[in-house]
């Protein structure tokens, strides 16, 4: 993660950054919370595969309208945000959270911009519903138009 955050940064040097560096965390400034990797999904539906990613390990490719990836044990307890690291040259769209199936309790949707590579990224942040408690298998669901819509590196809850 810090190689990726170097590379992706003009303002800090590898030197400054090391293992628990907050300016890394997706969340700098509150409780911090390690990002989970799209490509670590325990199901997944529609074909979606995962691929190199520019900025290190694997990311969650061939994404499209109604597809999914599943996380099983996530513990959402105070949770009240989710954050992804997107990419997209096709048409962008929206990350459904749903607890225990693909068509569980939504709570967040968290919209997806386009921009302009499969591999040129930006974050994504939406609110979740204040009333989820324990540990539930998280179902990101993804929505858009036709064709391939998005990637998915990593995605955060806080």
């Amino acid at each position: 993660m810090a190689e990726s955050f170097y590379a992706g940064t003009k303002y800090i040097g590898w030197e400054g950054i090391c293992i628990g560096d907050p300016l890394c965390c997706p969340f700098a400034g509150r409780k911090l919370v390690k990002p989970t990797l799209a490509a670590g999904f325990s199901d997944s539906h529609g074909g979606v595969q995962t691929e190199d990613c520019s900025e290190g390990y694997l990311d969650v490719g061939l994404i499209s309208n109604g597809s999914y990836t599943a996380y099983n044990n996530v513990n959402l307890s105070a949770m009240k945000q989710f954050k992804a690291r997107v990419a997209s040259a096709g048409s962008g769209g929206n990350i459904q959270i749903r607890l225990d199936s693909p068509q569980g309790k939504l709570i967040g949707t968290c919209f997806v911009p386009v921009t302009g590579d499969w591999q040129t990224w930006t974050s994504a942040t939406c609110s979740l519903s204040p009333t989820v408690t324990g540990k539930h298998t998280l179902y990101l669901v993804y929505g858009g138009e036709n064709g391939f819509l998005f990637n998915i590196e990593w995605f955060a809850l806080s």
